[in-house]
This record gives C-alpha cells, structure tokens and sequence, in this order.
C-alpha cells in the first residue's frame, strides 16, 4: 500500500471509532433519561441538547442512521485496505 492509502485507511478508522463513540453516548444518555434521570431536570440540561431525544422511535432512527453510517465506513475501510487485491 501506498502512504496516501495508509493515511486515508487511518482518516476511515479514526472517523469509525468516533461513531462508535457517538452511538455509545447517545444510547447511554438516552438510557439514563428515560430510565434513572428525573424528566423535569434534564429537560432544561442545554449541555446534551443535541443528542436528547423525546421518545424511543427517534432514538431509534438516529441510531440506526449512525449505525448505517458506520457499516459503510468499515466497508469502505476493506475496501481500501484490500484495493490491491481488487486491482
């Protein structure tokens, strides 16, 4: 592989982690909100105002969009790791 390959299959890794990383927070903060946190209280919380969601339907789908998001960033991954094979 080529420097500029190992470079951009590192650029994939480091943007699959961080979704990884996103998915994690999200589904965690969302657990503690419906399930341990008192409502009243993490409604006026403007520090996670952008990963709150209001019903476990929209959590799905944010979910399930980042998921998709991430399975084409691994496939992209193999692809550029395996692209001399390919060629």
């Amino acid at each position: 592989m080529h420097s500029a390959d190992i470079r951009v299959t590192y650029l994939i890794k480091s943007f699959y982690t961080l979704l990884i990383a996103l998915i994690l927070l999200i589904f965690a903060h969302r657990i503690y909100t419906l399930f341990i946190s008192n409502i009243s209280s993490t409604i006026n919380n403007d520090v996670l105002k952008c990963i709150q969601t209001p019903n476990i339907s929209q959590l799905k789908n944010v979910l399930i969009e980042i998921i998709v998001i991430t399975l084409f960033l691994k496939c992209l991954e193999i692809v550029f790791v395996n692209i001399g094979i390919l060629k």
